[in-house]
């Protein structure tokens, strides 16, 4: 199984890759299984292939690592079954099944994998296979969705042991599955629009104990989309990491209205380690925040990010430019940030992903889409890093902004942050007390633990 590398992993975070190593200790039982997750493999893929002989290779990819996923599978098509998993392959199903892959995997994967390595030689028992796309015929054939009434608290742990864990510096685990929120500039919704479920608290630890301990990670991330959102689970979990006495950091994901002020919650969070909040903030305009259906409110923002920080928890923020508003109504944001002067603050480009709310209904926001171009260009269109040469045949254009407006505002930002005393992130010294920052228009790696 293979994680596919993106053309611009230097600046992205090297999470390890859950999904997958979920699927491979859910099919290790009964298949031999390797891993191979190209970011930080040394070894050659070609080498790894050859000495191992598979007989079905899953590749899991994002938008940005898809032309190499593609390059991988029609490389090995001959030798092996190629089966696509992850985001894009989920949303460009006849995409990716013309690039190589034979078959695509939707949903959770690992019932479905496990049906596939079964009857895999068998074409004329695909359509009883839930969970999958494939070409019969010339024409994209979907099974119905693969419907998983497991506890997740029943599923293996992730097959860490498949991976050399020395080279991550952070240790990751994931609480729950599926989003019950629907932003419309969010792809999550639409990949992860199965139902909302969570494992125990009881279980996580089991995991987090092990990667702190046997996997001697001093730094944990905690992956799902929003983490509080059952407050009952969050306390469960801190108070069981108090009385272990397990010291580690760890950082995790956030909805400013999963707060609610609860104060019990945000002082066991510190108590146990947790040294950082990321909350997605994506503007400082009201207007903006309907418009996207954010579900929040400005004034609610200021409030629990204080509320926050009172306690003493650290504080990032991410936020979007170019999201359906007026110059005027972007720069909003820069005001709010000066308000509540979060500890660290990364400033996004807003792109118009398929299968969002946005896309779907563009011209409704001011969106216009050079459908060919854009699709070419999609993997190289980066939100955390604008490369201008892709904009000199813009596949995509704003009616309310110009993309030297984009790049104004990112620039009028980074001025006054600096003013504020903000830092680059790789400038950063080790002072807990200092404040980092990150635009699109910088080319910089962005550690969520510094």
């Amino acid at each position: 199984m293979i994680h596919a590398k993106c053309p611009c992993e230097e600046i992205s975070h090297k999470q390890i890759p859950l999904g997958i190593m979920y699927i491979a200790a859910f099919i290790e039982k009964k298949h031999e299984v390797q891993i191979y997750d190209e970011p930080v493999e040394i070894k050659k893929l070609e080498e790894v292939i050859t000495a191992f002989k598979p007989q079905v290779i899953g590749v899991s990819f994002t938008t940005q690592s898809s032309i190499r996923a593609y390059e991988i599978a029609k490389k090995y098509k001959n030798i092996a079954i190629l089966v696509a998993g992850g985001i894009h392959a989920t949303l460009h199903p006849k995409e990716a099944l013309s690039n190589g892959f034979d078959i695509v995997s939707y949903g959770e994967g690992e019932l479905t994998f496990q049906y596939l390595l079964e009857n895999i030689y068998d074409r004329n028992y695909y359509k009883n296979i839930p969970g999958i796309y494939y070409i019969e015929n010339n024409q994209l054939v979907k099974t119905k969705k693969n419907i998983h009434n497991v506890s997740l608290d029943d599923y293996p742990m992730p097959a860490r042991h498949l991976l050399n864990m020395d080279k991550y510096d952070q240790g990751s685990i994931i609480t729950s599955r599926g989003c019950p929120f629907k932003c419309k500039f969010c792809v999550s919704s639409v990949f992860r629009a199965q139902n909302y479920k969570h494992r125990s608290a009881e279980n996580v630890f089991l995991e987090l104990k092990q990667v702190v301990v046997k996997y001697n990670k001093s730094n944990v991330h905690f992956c799902d989309d929003t983490f509080t959102i059952e407050h009952k689970f969050v306390k469960d979990l801190c108070r069981l990491i108090i009385k272990s006495n397990l010291k580690f950091n760890w950082s995790i994901l956030s909805r400013i209205d999963t707060i609610n002020n609860d104060e019990e919650m945000l002082i066991l969070l510190k108590e146990a380690g947790c040294r950082l909040i990321i909350f997605g903030i994506e503007t400082g305009s009201q207007h903006i925040l309907q418009r996207i259906n954010k579900g929040i409110f400005v004034p609610q923002i200021e409030e629990t990010l204080l509320f926050c920080k009172k306690v003493g928890l650290d504080i990032k923020t991410t936020w979007i430019v170019g999201l359906p508003g007026t110059y005027d109504e972007q720069m909003e944001s820069l005001d709010l940030m000066k308000r509540i002067m979060p500890n660290q603050i990364t400033i996004h480009m807003f792109i118009p992903y398929p299968g969002t709310e946005l896309y779907m209904h563009r011209d409704e926001y001011g969106i216009s889409i050079k459908n060919e171009i854009f699709m070419q260009t999609l993997p190289y269109l980066n939100p955390g890093y604008l490369d201008e040469r892709i904009f000199r045949n813009p596949p995509f254009e704003l009616s309310y902004l110009s993309f030297d407006d984009l790049k104004d505002i990112a620039i009028k930002m980074s001025v006054e942050l600096k003013m504020l005393g903000y830092i680059y992130p790789n400038e950063y010294c080790g002072n807990g007390e200092e404040r980092t920052f990150k635009t699109f228009l910088d080319k910089t790696g962005n550690p969520l633990l510094k």
